[in-house]
């Protein structure tokens, strides 16, 4: 007897709907984060941990979908060892708690890049994951030039330059910045129908308009770095080139609107920057659908293509040049040495400019404590999230930073070579099957290539990995271009199914407790009870932070104890000290043991307690 239709295997349309809904999973997570600032907190991202973790687990462990060979199975074990590599830093972490939250959202990346990897088969999924993305991006940037435009609250504003979505202006400037590649990509898909790309090319507008207006001096010194260089890389350079034209045509009407409001940085002027920006777009989308009508009409030849293309690489090539003679005239080796100067000096004041023009950052200060601290610790680093406090005692600059401002910098600070090793291995991997070139050309990789080139290369002198609203999406990206290698058999069904059952074990034992945790100390701080703080400190064992707040909500002598105890669980912190100082009352010598203690973890303590 047969068995019943129902129960048998999958019908392949079905299977690819359900790639395409693992696939989506990032992009739903970015826009979610992106409502909640960026999900910089951890009871913002944890949820999405929690989920990815134990999709990507059941997916392994129940054989739903199975791993192959080759590359992008390497990629993924070095992300899931840098994972790892953080969560045992807990054992020797100046930071044991951040280090246990830094584990616990590097294994949330590493869960969304199997769950990719997993689900791409082919180049359309590819792609697919691709277009997803782009939307995610785009939908944001253009809600923010849209608010923008309506009148923001004063929150969007940072420093006059725009912060929103993640409350960090350089990372927000990644988010447009990725959504201007990806959406000119996709605009530039000939296989598309000419809504659709019409529609990409008008988000892609106010995407690289927000972009500007965050006024992010390292989102616009990669975009004009690196950009060429990608595209350079890529087969669909001619295409991807022209279309790059096109979607800039739409900052024309927005450019004296955009200068006003860099100058002066109100935000007025960045409102009425996005009302033109969005302007802009649509004069896009009307000349983006013709010209997509007309691409869809015309074919040109291999040979000719090819000859464009590289008319297009030279081309570009020669402006690149032409530009860095414009910027490097009037005596440039005094200008540059100049700026230097003023870059490597702590504390350096501009002179009032626009923050896009200035080179003023603590963050060569920043670098060389990182190497330092890798210096001091090659083989371990200071274990992850533990910048802070090297910095507290070995810095210049009056910034106390909790990161290196550079991913690079960062993993070698904290986790030393093997963490360098592993994230530059995963980062490289992902980013060359990106740049590959394909017997079939898709300008919507090509699109995706040169968005996250920027983007990494951004990253090494700012923060992203800690704002999954930025991150999630690129690390998606890398996964799909890890996917596009070739692939090789299927990994052993027993093999897959250790590797799921163990992903499930972690999830259990510790992202869900982390995530109860997070939850439980909201609950202490709302309803000052210290009970909730003291089973949050339970379930995150290595997290002095849950004990400090319980010994702060029961006040002196009761919270001692546990003050005390948040001390032992992170001799490095020097709030815990100064909190054992505050509560240990007429115990003078206590007082004054603690305040030494606090004063040598932070030497620039002004009072204790």
């Amino acid at each position: 007897m047969s068995l019943p239709a129902a129960i048998g295997l999958p019908r392949p349309r079905a299977a690819v709907l359900a790639r395409i809904a693992w696939l989506a999973l990032p992009a739903i997570a970015t826009l979610a984060l992106a409502a909640q600032d960026g999900g910089s907190q951890p009871g913002d991202w944890m949820p999405w941990a929690v989920v990815a973790v134990l999709a990507a687990g059941a997916l392994l462990a129940f054989d739903v979908m199975r791993l192959r060979r080759g590359l992008g199975l390497v990629a993924l074990g070095c992300i899931a060892g840098l994972a790892l590599w953080s969560g045992l830093s807990v054992l020797w972490a100046w930071l044991p708690g951040d280090a246990a939250g830094e584990a616990s959202r590097t294994l949330f990346y590493a869960s969304a890049f199997a769950i990719v990897l997993l689900a791409i088969r082919t180049q359309r999924d590819a792609a697919t994951m691709v277009g997803l993305i782009a939307a995610a991006t785009g939908l944001v940037t253009l809600y923010g030039c849209v608010r923008l435009a309506q009148g923001a609250p004063d929150s969007w504003m940072i420093y006059q330059r725009v912060g929103w979505p993640t409350g960090y202006p350089n990372t927000s400037a990644s988010l447009g910045v990725l959504g201007f590649w990806t959406l000119v990509g996709v605009g530039a898909e000939r296989r598309l129908a000419w809504p659709a790309r019409s529609l990409a090319l008008a988000a892609a507008v106010p995407a690289i308009g927000f972009a500007l207006l965050t006024q992010s001096r390292g989102a616009a010194l990669t975009l004009i770095l690196v950009s060429p260089f990608a595209i350079a890389l890529v087969r669909e350079r001619l295409r991807l080139t022209a279309f790059t034209l096109v979607a800039l045509t739409g900052l024309l009407p927005a450019i004296p609107a955009l200068r006003t409001a860099i100058d002066t940085g109100s935000e007025s002027d960045a409102g009425t920057a996005a009302a033109r920006l969005l302007l802009g777009g649509v004069f896009v989308a009307v000349i983006g659908a013709a010209i997509a009508v007309a691409d869809q009409r015309v074919s040109i030849s291999p040979e000719r293509r090819r000859a464009l293309g590289r008319g297009a690489a030279v081309a570009t090539a020669i402006v690149v040049v032409l530009l860095a003679g414009v910027a490097l005239q009037k005596d440039a080796p005094g200008r540059i040495s100049s700026a230097f100067h003023s870059f490597t000096k702590v504390d350096a004041t501009d002179d009032g400019g626009p923050h896009l023009l200035s080179v003023e950052s603590n963050r060569w200060d920043f670098w060389k404590v990182a190497a330092k601290d890798l210096g001091a610790r090659p083989l371990t680093g200071y274990g992850a999230g533990s910048f802070g406090p090297t910095y507290l005692r070995r810095g210049h600059s009056s910034e106390m930073p909790a990161q290196a401002h550079g991913q690079l910098q960062e993993l070698a600070a904290t986790l030393g070579l093997p963490g360098l090793l592993l994230a530059s291995a995963v980062g490289a991997i992902g980013l060359a099957g990106l740049l590959r070139r394909r017997k079939q050309p898709s300008a919507a990789l090509a699109g995706a290539a040169v968005g996250t080139a920027c983007v990494l290369a951004h990253a090494q002198v700012d923060w992203h990995w800690q704002v999954p609203a930025v991150a999630l999406p690129v690390v998606a990206l890398v996964a799909c271009g890890a996917a596009l290698h070739p692939m090789g058999s299927f990994i052993p069904r027993r093999a897959a199914r250790i590797s799921g059952g163990i992903v499930l074990a972690i999830a259990v034992l510790w992202v869900i407790p982390g995530f109860a945790a997070e939850r439980l100390i909201e609950r202490a701080v709302a309803n000052d009870d210290p009970a909730a703080a003291k089973t949050a400190a339970t379930l995150s064992p290595f997290d002095p932070a849950p004990l400090r707040l319980a010994a702060q909500l029961e006040g002196s002598p009761r919270g001692l104890g546990d003050a005390i105890a948040a001390a032992d669980r992170g001799p490095q912190e020097w709030s815990s000290w100064a909190v054992v100082a505050r509560l240990a009352g007429n115990d003078k010598a206590l007082v004054a043991r603690a305040c030494a203690r606090a004063r040598s973890e932070n030497p620039r303590l002004e009072s204790c307690p």
